[in-house]
């Protein structure tokens, strides 16, 4: 396969109102190319800038693991000779030519980071590769840590702020990412999006066309279906538009429903149940997944519990935004 990525465009292109933006997103599937890129681009932008890069992980666990991988990408795609790694207890470091040009850190050391700031004045790239967890195991408060990573970073070389640009990678998982909906991203973006750009950051969506050929041409087995093979090789993301449509003039308000402190209104019309955010706060008939709750019905163990599960299978409920739909099919699993 000849047809990997290449994030130089991505780099080259402007925000919504035409600025230079300071955070690039690409999602693809996978086995394009973008991790081998963003890595020797990192290499690259040192030798011919001096800029150097951090690279985030989300745990300290990871830190030496990953450290050694970015080194062995290096070796084997660039012929850069005088690489070496040095491991410390918060980061890692790889030196070209014996000077830091690589960092490697964690989400969970943004402290750290903060106290040692100084260490980064020259980084100019930071870059987070599968910014889209596939196990769902992202840091807590995973936005607000790196953008207090970004800050500490920012600041020194006697000024307040300074410009660095942000590198989101990864494949498309969940439109309902923390990335996407912090950014406003998760309802704009369509399957026939390649390029979508807001204020101060621009995205790219691509689908290498020739990894899904080679997927087709080998022999399948019955694994092929699976969620895995939707999203990391045909590039579909597990949460899609489908089911989602306004409220129906001709419905008949039927129950209110509680899932994590989130009021819904549920509706009926002709074979379908609609399920919003949009609600009747004087209706009765309430339903809760508090089971100590005395003025509601338990949920999971309620006729209207097994109903929607049913709905759902034969693709009879709808619902009025991917949120909703997310939160109510985790409770219907």
């Amino acid at each position: 396969m000849d047809n990997f990525y290449n994030g130089n465009i991505l780099l080259s292109k402007k925000d919504i109102n035409n600025n230079t933006p300071d955070t690039f997103i690409v999602t693809s599937n996978r086995s394009d190319g973008k991790t081998t890129f963003f890595r020797k681009f990192a290499a690259d932008d040192y030798l011919r800038h001096n800029h150097e890069t951090i690279f985030l992980t989300r745990y300290n666990s990871n830190i030496k693991q990953y450290s050694s991988d970015i080194l062995e990408t290096l070796h084997n795609h660039t012929h850069i000779k005088n690489l070496v790694l040095k491991n410390y207890k918060t980061h890692s470091v790889i030196n070209i030519n014996n000077k830091p040009a690589i960092y490697i850190s964690a989400f969970n050391s943004s402290e750290h980071i903060r106290n040692t700031s100084n260490m980064y004045n020259n980084v100019y790239n930071i870059i987070v590769d599968e910014f889209q967890s596939e196990i769902d195991n992202y840091v807590p408060r995973e936005i607000t840590k790196l953008q207090s990573i970004r800050t500490s970073i920012e600041r020194g070389k006697n000024q307040h702020t300074r410009y660095t640009r942000l590198i989101l990678c990864g494949n498309p998982y969940d439109i309902l990412n923390p990335y996407y909906v912090a950014l406003g991203i998760s309802d704009r973006i369509t399957p026939e999006t390649k390029w979508l750009r807001g204020t101060g950051w621009v995205l790219q969506q691509r689908i290498n066309q020739e990894i899904i050929n080679e997927w087709k041409n080998k022999n399948n087995t019955d694994f092929d279906d699976s969620d895995y093979v939707q999203y990391a090789i045909l590039g579909q993301y597990k949460n899609d538009y489908s089911l989602i449509e306004k409220i129906p003039s001709n419905c008949e308000y039927i129950a209110t429903l509680i899932i994590n402190k989130n009021i819904y209104g549920i509706r009926a019309y002709s074979e379908f149940i609609h399920i919003s955010k949009k609600y009747d706060p004087n209706f009765k008939n309430v339903f809760n997944d508090n089971i100590n709750d005395k003025n509601s019905t338990y949920f999971t163990q309620s006729d209207l519990y097994n109903l929607l599960k049913l709905l759902n299978i034969n693709k009879k409920l709808m619902f009025d935004n991917l949120e909703t739909k997310s939160e109510i099919l985790k409770i219907l699993k």
